[in-house]
């Protein structure tokens, strides 16, 4: 029981992500030294399978699944072949053509084929060098990085906390304000990482952020980023409030990258843009006359 359970969960699962993006196909016979794609590999319920066969089910299935192949080919075999007589003995009892089978195989078909148009639309979407430079200029802030230093003055969140040494809100904005006022004049901002900042990891670095900042860093709040990419460099920005504590950042360089580091980027944006463009070509172009409101007011009939 436990074994045909996991074959369901495999089938569910499989089922879900159908509406994910097309996948890699992995050659399981390039992993194995020796076979070639016309070779019969295996017999499966009398029937037999090629490699190039099991390649092209195995380049159906999502990553986790291919996986799982990977890891247990004869497994999977095993549960196909299972699979297989199941579905063999449905359609000898003609449940394809029964409700709500007949239903439920039509909204699978209908949620394939949309992913399935996507996906190739997608692929097929042309975006030329042109394309890509007339973005990118039209765009350089979208492009700007900035490397920084902070010093982050935490303060105590829960009115129960039992650490003495902790500061209140109030406490750490009045230090982290006269921490930036000292910066401003003159103090050497390093010094006072290491004589205030209570961020390890950055400490450790001279305050140093291990990555650049841009306007999807999703590690630094939004707020942040735009006042961090906004500034110069050499300015101090700050202190900024987060939900535990004041930071003060030091923008130590502030650029727009060139072209060839984010040409991927400019791609896939450009790509969604016209998978966007079509999905509201799409959306005027669908059509939906309502002949009877009160069919459809839901909430009328629960009542």
């Amino acid at each position: 029981m436990v074994f045909v359970l996991v074959l369901f969960f495999c089938a569910a699962a499989w089922a879900q992500s159908s509406n994910q993006t097309q996948t890699k196909e992995i050659n399981f016979s390039e992993l194995v030294s020796g076979v070639k794609g016309e070779e019969v590999v295996a017999v499966v319920n009398g029937k037999t399978m090629t490699a190039a066969d099991i390649d092209r089910l195995i380049a159906s299935l999502p990553p986790a699944l291919q996986q799982n192949f990977v890891k247990q080919p004869k497994a999977f075999l095993e549960q196909w072949a299972m699979q297989s007589l199941i579905v063999e003995a449905a359609e000898k009892n003609k449940l394809a053509e029964q409700s709500p089978y007949k239903e439920q195989l039509e909204l699978a078909r209908r949620q394939i084929l949309t992913n399935a148009q996507l996906t190739w639309l997608n692929a097929n979407i042309v975006v030329t060098p042109e394309d890509e430079k007339r973005f990118y200029d039209a765009n350089q802030e979208r492009f700007r990085e900035a490397q920084v230093r902070l010093i982050y003055i935490p303060f105590r969140t829960g009115s129960g906390s039992s650490d003495s040494k902790s500061l209140t809100e109030d406490q750490a904005r009045a230090k982290a304000e006269k921490i930036a006022a000292d910066i401003r004049a003159g103090a050497d901002f390093i010094e006072m990482v290491q004589k205030h900042s209570e961020d390890s990891a950055s400490k450790e670095k001279q305050g140093l952020l291990s990555l650049g900042v841009r306007y999807n860093t999703n590690a630094v709040p939004e707020p942040m980023r735009k006042a961090i990419l906004s500034a110069k460099q050499g300015d101090i920005v700050g202190p900024l409030r987060h939900d535990n504590g004041f930071y003060i950042f030091r923008i130590e360089s502030s650029k727009i990258l060139p072209l060839y580091d984010v040409r991927t980027e400019v791609i896939e944006h450009l790509k969604n843009q016209g998978l966007r463009n079509y999905m509201e070509d799409i959306k005027k172009r669908a059509a939906v006359e309502v002949k009877n409101e009160k069919y459809f007011n839901r909430q009328s009939l629960s009542n």
